[in-house]
């Protein structure tokens, strides 16, 4: 039988578009560890080919999920484009690029990673609401910017002497330098943070001495208990956000992170930043200089309230075990969960199920993490549900062996489109869909219901094939009634090539199709995919 790696190019990278096509990119980035030729052919069709736009209206979030360097990417093909004519954040990349290059006179593959360095520059920013300005001319700010990104210490001299070189008078040079470092970038960011989040030491220190602010930062408040310092469930190395010290610290740079540590330049520890950037050390990993920002304060970190738990959580996201064990060692409750409920995650253990790691998740069940945790809003899923939504059967085997509830993990993993958690508990289970549901009902009930309202045919065929009735009635209206007010004409036809027995519907009453896929399709679960029959089978995890 031929390997994968036998087979020809031309056809590997037809196979992957018709792939890529069919399952999407959130999907079709998870399968690139296959090897290193299927990975390259993953790469082709979404960052060169681009067979699904990033902007795809089916997933209007998708910019915002995947990583700088793969977008980045993704932005420098389109920046060779067509849409680089009519699409701000594109010409500003394209005639970037082109004004580096006639500055540096680079050429080969120097230029090549010249451009993806301003390309993931440029990603880490967008979308923003700085994306669709317009297009603005390419000025000194933007020119500068891109200088400090690729760490060009000599340019970033040579672009501001040429800016000033008319003046005479030092105090106009003065401002001119100052509102050239102060000004920024709307596409890139202000100078000072940008060398700092790409470890550009020297360039700090050049920027520092010519005026820059340490202290600059979105966050004036003075810091108060509870107060959400978060940087965001997110792991960007390189944005260019708060300040110098924060983005030097979350792209792990010690030199420039030590550097900006300096008294003279150090943020105060009575600001919110100052505890933005104690997570960022405890999100990135960085205990001994967690310990050293806490000891700075005088005080120990069980005196700032909220503070332990924001570290918890964002360690849980980031996989840092040490910190996590730091945490939990002074005094923290494992089960602790953000309050109010208007955050997107709940436990720390909700977090590690969320993301499937399964050495945190055991981490954290051995430090008492309860596996039935339910947190007081709806709008949160306990560990085992949001395990089985996203897909991840480690951990869902991993909770079920710690007592949580396979019934909730079944329901669940129906309306994420689990296709293989559901076949895996039905399997493990046989009789699950059987056993009655909160409602009273047996549990396929409320399955095969989300699996009508998802459009999923796999996992309707499925728990067809295992006895679920279409005859089942919910509250006035039973399985085609269901699809034709929520689902789609394609779903309904899928239903009665079943055996579903037609209904009456008055399709006065039924959803604006857009607008319930809207609301549907919101949560992250879904991969925000808005579910039509061409995209069906970009919900899931495989």
């Amino acid at each position: 039988m031929p390997q994968l790696q036998d087979v020809p190019n031309e056809t590997l990278a037809s196979i992957v578009a018709h792939l890529v096509r069919s399952i999407g990119i959130g999907k079709a980035t998870r399968l690139r560890s296959v090897n290193k030729a299927f990975n390259s052919a993953v790469l082709y069709a979404i960052c060169v080919a681009q067979i699904v736009d990033i902007n795809d209206p089916a997933t209007p979030n998708l910019p915002f999920l995947i990583s700088p360097p793969l977008k980045g990417q993704i932005l420098m093909t389109k920046s060779c484009s067509d849409e680089a004519k009519t699409e701000p954040i594109l010409r500003a990349l394209a005639d970037l690029n082109q004004a580096l290059d006639d500055l540096t006179h680079a050429t080969g593959e120097q230029q090549i990673q010249q451009h993806r360095v301003i390309a993931e520059a440029i990603a880490h920013m967008y979308p923003s609401r700085n994306s669709n300005r317009g297009i603005l001319p390419m000025s000194i700010h933007h020119l500068v910017c891109g200088a400090v990104v690729l760490g060009d210490l000599s340019l970033v001299k040579q672009l501001l002497e040429d800016y000033v070189s008319a003046e005479t008078n030092d105090s106009d040079r003065r401002y001119k330098v100052a509102y050239v470092i102060e000004g920024g970038s709307s596409y890139l960011g202000r100078p000072l943070q940008l060398a700092a989040a790409w470890g550009h030491t020297e360039l700090v220190q050049y920027l520092l001495d010519n005026g820059a602010d340490p202290r600059q930062s979105r966050d004036n408040r003075i810091w108060e208990p509870h107060m959400y310092v978060g940087v965001g469930m997110t792991n960007v190395c390189r944005r260019p956000d708060g300040s110098a010290l924060g983005a030097a610290v979350r792209g792990v740079h010690k030199d420039t992170t030590q550097l900006l540590l300096q008294p003279k330049y150090l943020i105060s520890s009575k600001m919110a930043e100052y505890f933005r950037v104690i997570v960022a050390a405890g999100q990135t990993g960085q205990l001994d200089l967690l310990h050293d920002l806490v000891k700075a304060t005088g005080m120990s970190l069980s005196h700032f309230p909220g503070l332990g738990e924001e570290l918890l959580w964002h360690a849980a996201y980031s996989g840092q075990y040490e910190v996590s064990q730091m945490v939990l060692d002074s005094g923290i409750d494992v089960n602790v969960a953000p309050v109010p409920d208007c955050r997107a995650y709940g436990c720390a253990l909700s977090i590690a199920a969320c993301l499937g790691n399964v050495r945190m998740a055991r981490f954290l069940l051995d430090r008492g993490a309860d596996p039935r945790f339910s947190h007081d809003s709806q709008n949160h899923l306990n560990p085992i549900e949001i395990s089985a939504h996203r897909g991840h059967q480690e951990v869902v085997e991993l909770l079920l062996a710690h007592g949580a509830d396979p019934l909730r993990a079944f329901e669940r993993a129906a309306d994420g489109g689990q296709v293989r958690i559901v076949d895996w508990l039905l399997k493990q289970y046989p009789k699950l869909h059987l056993e009655p549901s909160i409602d009273g009902l047996p549990a396929w009930t409320e399955a095969l219901r989300k699996a009508i309202l998802i459009k999923n045919p796999t996992i309707i065929t499925m728990l067809v094939k295992h006895g679920v009735p279409l005859s089942h009635t919910y509250s006035d209206y039973g399985p085609i009634a269901l699809a034709k007010r929520f689902a789609a004409d394609w779903i309904v036809e899928f239903l009665l090539s079943l055996g579903a027995e037609d209904e009456e519907y008055d399709l006065r009453n039924r959803y604006e199709a857009e607008y319930f896929e809207r609301v549907y399709s919101s949560l992250p679960e879904r991969s925000k995919v808005r579910i039509t029959k061409r995209t069906w089978e970009w919900v899931g995890k495989y």
